[in-house]
């Protein structure tokens, strides 16, 4: 918190930030003193102590200012790193596990760094998003944050990674084999034309050969399942797909649900539940 607020300072008001820090420091100091002491005498007697504090004050600030331990350019090496998580905003956390997806991630996270004084000064509250990333190191997890304009080069450069088809089956594609064993509970819910939702039960065959044939497909190629940061788009989003995992393996109950929000442009997905003929309706240039 030191470090953000003397950050936000900025070089050019450095020195009357410094001097209402100071001022701020001196008035909460001895007014202490007088509160405990009950009495307005103790300018003398307490001055040696203040200079004491405010010194000290300086000095962390400083130090944090200037990242005097290596605190905010740390970045680990690739070898080190078992796993590297990137999450943006309250959106679905993406897991990069490959050596060569974690020094992407690096390059990344060096770029920000180096950048730090553009990228902040382009930031700003209604146009920004945070960015975390989290290291798996010797199973140990150290994290960094870091909040960027989403019209900055570097926020376009993390979606992009974060929208590679390898990125996207992580984040969106069941963990378990999903077949029709496992399924369980599936269906669609659709938005019907000037009324409301519908909800369409699938068959455990139906929701299989759904996800096989149409969901992995257009998830590889970025139609479902990609991030964005304006969300949803709720004009264009007029079906939801849910579809639920439950099996028993080594003994061990596991239970898997997702949702997708079904946008234009899933062309495998939108084509099959037309041809599924359970009076699910879509636009027709949708």
């Amino acid at each position: 918190m030191l470090e953000v607020v003397f950050e936000q300072a900025g070089a050019g008001q450095l020195f009357p930030f410094l001097s209402c820090l100071i001022l701020g420091s001196a008035i909460g100091y001895f007014g202490i003193e007088m509160l405990s002491k009950k009495t307005t005498r103790v300018f003398k007697k307490s001055c040696k102590g203040f200079c004491i504090y405010a010194g000290v004050l300086l000095i962390l600030l400083v130090t944090l200012h200037f990242d005097v331990f290596w605190i905010e350019r740390w970045r680990p090496e690739t070898e080190q790193v078992s796993a590297v998580t990137v999450q943006f905003g309250r959106e679905k956390a993406t897991v990069f596990a490959s050596p060569a997806q974690i020094d992407m991630v690096r390059e990344w996270h060096g770029e920000v760094i180096a950048d730090k004084g553009r990228i902040e000064k382009s930031s700003n509250y209604f146009g920004s998003t945070w960015f975390t990333l989290s290291y798996e190191i010797d199973g140990k997890t150290k994290n960094r944050e870091y909040r960027i304009n989403t019209e900055d080069q570097a926020a376009k450069q993390i979606l992009s990674l974060l929208n590679t088809p390898e990125a996207i089956l992580s984040r969106s594609a069941f963990q378990a084999n999903f077949n029709e064993a496992s399924a369980y509970f599936c269906y669609v819910s659709y938005r019907q034309p000037n009324s409301g939702w519908k909800e369409v039960p699938l068959s455990r065959e139906e929701a299989t050969r759904l996800y096989h044939n149409a969901i992995l497909p257009d998830m590889q190629y970025g139609r479902i399942g990609a991030l964005r940061f304006d969300g949803v788009n709720y004009g264009e989003f007029i079906c939801k797909i849910t579809l639920q995992l439950m099996v028993i393996e080594d003994g061990e109950y596991h239970k898997e649900i997702i949702e997708w929000n079904l946008v234009s442009g899933a062309k495998k997905t939108i084509a099959f539940l037309r041809d599924l003929d359970r009076g699910i309706e879509f636009p027709k240039n949708f």
